[in-house]
């Protein structure tokens, strides 16, 4: 990958003959910071259908068609304690056209105006907080969002994982036009690079920027205050149970772990790997144990989030179910820290984990996130780096990462007696 320095930016160029479109995209990173959290769901939300130029969701829409079906899209991620905003332009290569037209100048001018023109429309606003509470609403009404929800405000009270990325419905509701000013302000301040992948020289794209004021952009630099590993450490003395009734037929369970594992640590590829082999395949042990030996769940799965070192472990089971299927759940982690793991899962999921990562691999956006891995301070990687650490994983590895697991947190959403 090419780091060339374009105006005060780095702009990162990944050259890649297997597509036909070229992705240019500006990525910014900041704080999350609660003051801003439902103003930046909205705005990113307004932004992705109107801009100054073509203030109605049709123009904006019909633009991007008449360019060859252009998308423009603006993704939100975290990664610990760290939001992301990916704003970026796909386009057709111009080699695959026949028409006399500058689809790189038209692609990028709408990715800068787009950017720094946006719509404060009232009514946009006013919509966009509409759908948004919506959400709030539908997340209520299904009711494994919701436990999900309530799991992580529980497990994770006075930390940054606890704050909703969407807001709450009573913070939405005051959302007003300044405020999304504001958070623009936030959002455009806040640091970034470019990211260009594709098969086209890069020098096209380049004039094309430089066209452009990019000083108004802050240059990413990896700060104390970007922290995309949570280092926080918990003291737990006992483990929290909630437990929440509701009119429901089926029990939701969450079971949360803590860890000192991160993903800057050598632990990192064994501690995802022994989630994947507890419960993210059909072969796992809890979905084979739990659900089709003691027939005890609809359906149980784990989860990993290893930039705050936890592992989640989900259940939908029947009410009169839930104590036996927590002692199944705690005695198949027991027998893992004990060391007594499954050859047969073991080698399943280092094929399926293997077969996960070459089949994700066929994605433009992938060496953008092994990029991204790299610049948030955690070394190189790339999916062959990945798989070589998998292959070399022992079972030995697997029983060192499971006894620093530390049981934190269960959440049960049940049905009222």
């Amino acid at each position: 990958m090419d780091i060339i320095s374009l105006q005060n930016l780095n702009l990162y160029y990944n050259y890649d003959s297997r597509f036909k479109t070229i992705c240019v995209c500006l990525y910014f990173s900041f704080p999350i910071n609660e003051k801003y959290i439902p103003e930046l769901s909205i705005l990113t939300q307004m932004m992705q259908k109107t801009s100054k130029k073509y203030p109605s969701e049709e123009e904006f829409a019909y633009y991007l068609k008449s360019i060859y079906d252009t998308s423009f899209s603006i993704t939100s991620s975290r990664i610990g304690k760290v939001q992301s905003l990916r704003v970026s332009v796909s386009f057709i290569n111009p080699k695959y056209i026949n028409e006399d037209i500058n689809i790189v100048e038209k692609a990028i001018n709408f990715l800068y105006e787009s950017l720094l023109y946006p719509n404060f429309s009232i009514d946009n606003l006013e919509l966009e907080k509409s759908i948004l509470t919506q959400f709030h609403n539908n997340t209520y009404n299904n009711k494994t969002k919701y436990a999900s929800v309530r799991f992580t405000e529980e497990m994770y009270k006075n930390e940054v994982q606890s704050i909703n990325a969407n807001g709450t419905v009573e913070s939405v509701k005051n959302v007003t036009i300044e405020a999304i000013k504001e958070a623009y302000t936030y959002l455009i301040n806040s640091p970034c690079y470019i990211f260009v992948t594709g098969d086209t020289p890069i020098e096209p794209i380049c004039n094309e920027l430089n066209k452009y004021d990019l000083t108004v952009f802050s240059k990413y630099e990896l700060t104390s205050e970007l922290e995309f590993i949570d280092n926080y450490k918990k003291e737990i003395n006992q483990v929290v149970e909630i437990v929440e009734e509701q009119d429901i037929n089926q029990t939701i369970m969450f079971i949360g772990y803590r860890s000192d594992i991160r993903r800057n640590t050598k632990y990192r590829f064994a501690y995802t790997f022994l989630s994947a082999m507890l419960g993210e395949y059909f072969h796992s042990t809890l979905f084979q144990v739990v659900r089709e030996k003691y027939n005890l769940a609809y359906s149980i799965g784990t989860s990993t989030m290893i930039n705050k070192g936890a592992i989640h472990v989900f259940a939908r089971i029947s009410k009169d179910n839930i104590e036996l299927a927590k002692k199944l759940i705690f005695e198949e982690i027991e027998k893992y820290q004990d060391g007594d793991i499954d050859e047969k899962t073991f080698e399943l999921t280092k094929s399926s984990r293997i077969n996960d990562i070459l089949k994700n691999g066929d994605s433009p956006f992938n060496p953008l996130y092994d990029l991204q891995e790299e610049l948030m301070g955690c070394g190189k990687i790339s999916d062959e780096i990945i798989i070589n650490n998998i292959k070399k994983l022992t079972k030995d590895d697997i029983v060192e990462v499971a006894n620093k697991l530390v049981l934190d947190t269960i959440y049960i959403l049940k049905g009222r007696a």
